[in-house]
């Protein structure tokens, strides 16, 4: 029999072989500060099958999974936001030892919610969600309020050693480098976007930049942007099929762009997106 779930508003039921088990997400209203309603849910989970007089048979084990320190009427965490007690100074190897430190007072299976500055973003604070999830693995994500948007980052804690901060939505802040929480082929996708200036008229020019010699390109894009605010796409191909602008990456990582018209009416930026050996 497979596992099946239903749910009755925040009235969760699963059913399998072992039966039928329900429970109320939404627990009482504790009270502030102290341990709440503790929430059991129980999951069935599907064991190796086993053969048992010559038929392959699963038997299924249920795992308890407890919330505790319930908010008020029932959501949230509980208890109140943890500082963290970092300065917008604070550098990320040092708040990767702070981290450290609030991880060795938390249980497994334990969430914080944080608040804390460092020089990533310096001008502004985050807020964020401090999970562990075993003795050496953890994870944060976490938001900040950046100029008139919302920034999102992350941050995996594996094998007791805390990863680089990862960019859900970088800035692209032109010449800088985001890690991001892309993926391509298992490895990490670095982005950046390299200011190209003003294009050349009927000619070539080289733009250095400082994507790092190890990097495998897989993505690029290009904008020429003129300056009465219209913008087309590099290559740029004129209604005629020609090429009017093209650019590539050379083996140095420098960027090489040829015009076939006059293009100084135009200003470039080419984004790239890489994975490093």
């Amino acid at each position: 029999m497979p596992i099946t779930h239903e749910w009755n508003g925040t009235i969760l039921t699963i059913t399998s072989d072992s039966g039928t088990s329900s429970c109320d997400l939404r627990g009482e209203k504790g009270d502030d500060g102290a341990r709440g309603i503790t929430t059991v849910i129980t999951e069935c989970v599907a064991e190796d099958s086993k053969q048992l007089g010559g038929v392959a048979a699963k038997e299924y084990a249920t795992k308890d999974y407890v919330s505790a320190n319930t908010a008020p009427a029932g959501y949230g965490y509980g208890g109140v936001v943890v500082s963290a007690n970092t300065t917008t100074t604070t550098t990320e190897a040092e708040l990767d030892a702070v981290l450290k430190t609030m991880l060795s007072g938390m249980s497994n299976g334990e969430a914080k919610q944080i608040k804390f500055t460092c020089s990533v973003l310096p001008d502004w604070g985050f807020c964020g969600t401090l999970f562990k999830t075993g003795t050496y693995y953890a994870s944060l994500v976490a938001y900040a309020e950046y100029k008139d948007a919302v920034i999102g980052m992350s941050k995996a804690y594996y094998y007791g050693v805390w990863q680089p901060w990862e960019w859900e939505n970088p800035p692209m802040v032109l010449g800088t480098e985001y890690r991001t929480t892309e993926r391509y082929n298992g490895k990490a996708v670095y982005a950046m976007c390299i200011d190209c200036g003003t294009l050349p008229n009927t000619s070539s020019k080289s733009i250095s930049t400082t994507i790092p010699a190890n990097a495998n390109v897989i993505y690029t894009r290009g904008i020429a942007v003129g300056s009465g605010g219209g913008a087309e796409a590099m290559p740029c191909i004129a209604y005629n099929g020609a090429i009017t602008c093209a650019y590539f990456l050379t083996n140095n990582k420098n960027i090489n762009i040829n015009t076939f018209t006059d293009m100084t009416g135009y200003n470039g930026n080419i984004t790239v997106k890489y994975t490093k050996d």
